[in-house]
């Protein structure tokens, strides 16, 4: 079931599988608490209530010994994969990208076979530092974050790997 809203500016209204509405998911992730795994602690609803083009996940992992994310995305691709997928819909972004380094090739066929037609991979080289949110928006859509900008600002969102999981999460009801 969907319902177009009569306003642009008005939230998507389309009906999810369990009877929850598209602005339901940035609530019900607003009412977890979840933030930016990344350390900036950036409110997750934020990016969720805002429209997009594109959806980016950084599961580039800057610091060269990290091995969270890789962990995470082999253990949890399903999650992640659909805590994209909700952010996706939330957002009205009909693209999706796992901006990745190459040599997570475990990680990347795992995910493989979670995601659709709709989601991507923007594969990296080994170097450091890779995952700077600026230069993964950059590489994914050729665009210009504007200084003092934000994603957003170009139409684009970016969160990592254990953000999406906790987006799934705070959706389902899972603390």
């Amino acid at each position: 079931l969907a319902h177009r809203p009569a306003s642009r500016d008005m939230l998507h209204c389309h009906l999810l599988r369990d009877g929850m509405m598209t602005q339901d998911i940035a609530e019900k992730v607003r009412q977890a608490g979840v933030v930016g795994a990344c350390g900036a602690g950036f409110p997750t609803y934020v990016k969720l209530k805002a429209k997009v083009e594109t959806y980016i996940v950084n599961a580039a992992e800057c610091e060269p010994l990290l091995c969270k994310d890789q962990e995470l995305m082999k253990r949890h691709a399903a999650e992640m994969v659909r805590g994209l997928e909700l952010a996706m819909q939330a957002t009205g972004a009909p693209r999706g990208v796992i901006a990745i380094k190459e040599k997570y090739v475990e990680a990347i066929a795992i995910l493989r076979k979670h995601i659709g037609s709709n989601i991507d991979f923007y594969y990296y080289q080994n170097f450091y530092p890779a995952g700077d949110e600026f230069i993964i928006v950059y590489d994914v859509t050729g665009r210009l974050i504007p200084p003092g900008g934000i994603p957003l600002d170009v139409g684009c969102a970016v969160n990592n790997v254990e953000t999406l999981i906790n987006i799934a999460r705070a959706v389902d009801g899972t603390p």
